[in-house]
């Protein structure tokens, strides 16, 4: 199977955070709005017969909920927040890009 590791749904909100250049934005709307149109544009849309063509190969949701979160932007640290934030903040690009298919790893 061919597979790509992405898209990277991670919401930065600490640029002291090592991989912060990974998300698409600080603000959950925008990376709610571009995971589902980056996991499509990759893999197809599910239901047609572009869906993992050869011009086409598997997505994978990543990384971690909340990696994007960590307190005081260590990298594998721990993610202190609400569980309000841990959804709509932290979680809303995962949302819409399995709900477009993504894989879940």
């Amino acid at each position: 199977m061919e597979w790509t590791f992405a898209p990277t749904l991670t919401v930065p909100q600490d640029d002291r955070w090592g991989r912060s250049y990974e998300g698409f934005s600080e603000d959950p709307a925008e990376v709610a709005a571009l995971s589902a149109a980056v996991v499509e544009g990759v893999q197809g849309k599910v239901g047609t017969r572009e869906f993992l063509d050869e011009r086409h190969v598997m997505t994978s949701a990543k990384h971690y909920l909340a990696d994007g979160g960590t307190d005081g932007g260590r990298d594998q640290g721990d993610a202190l927040t609400s569980e309000e934030a841990l959804r709509d903040v932290h979680g809303a690009g995962y949302y819409p890009a399995i709900n477009a298919g993504a894989s879940r790893s």
